[in-house]
Formats: structure tokens, C-alpha cells, sequence
């Protein structure tokens, strides 16, 4: 096992973890959750679910900042390479 590498720094490069997080955020901000009645509910709110994902670290603008920051970086890096390297 001690030659498997940590690759855990390429979540934060993963578009589609930011994406995830923006529909999410959108979804879960203001959700009331009705409960049955005679029934005991534990979560009552969406804030508390993403409190308890932990998603309240995050908020929709800068998910969105890092979505055009990695779209115009993977551009930038295809361009560079499709640019300078030679067939």
C-alpha cells in the first residue's frame, strides 16, 4: 500500500465537484422539510443537510469563480499544447 499515491489534490481541479456543489447550494438554501405527522424528524431544513455534508463551506459565487477559472485554464492549457507541440 505504500506505493499507491496520494492523488487527493485532484478533487480540487474536478469541474464537476464544483458544478455539484452550485446545484446543490441552489437546491438546499431556504428548504423547509415537512415532516408526517406523529412522526420525529431529525433534519428540518436543507442548511442543516449541508451542514452536515459539509457543503456550508462553500457558497455559489465562488463555486462559480472556480468553474470559469478552470474552464479558462484547461483552454488555455489545450491551447498552449495544441500551440507549441510539434507533430
Amino acid at each position: 500500500m505504500d506505493t499507491i499515491p496520494n492523488w487527493k489534490f485532484l478533487d480540487a481541479i474536478s469541474y464537476i465537484r464544483y458544478g455539484y456543489f452550485v446545484i446543490a447550494l441552489n437546491e438546499l438554501t431556504g428548504l423547509d422539510i415537512a415532516c408526517d405527522t406523529g412522526k420525529k424528524c431529525t433534519i428540518t431544513s436543507g442548511e442543516q443537510i449541508m451542514a452536515q455534508f459539509g457543503y456550508d463551506k462553500f457558497n455559489m459565487g465562488d463555486c462559480v469563480g472556480y468553474l470559469v477559472l478552470l474552464n479558462v485554464g484547461f483552454r488555455l492549457i489545450a491551447y498552449l499544447g495544441l500551440r507549441f507541440i510539434k507533430s
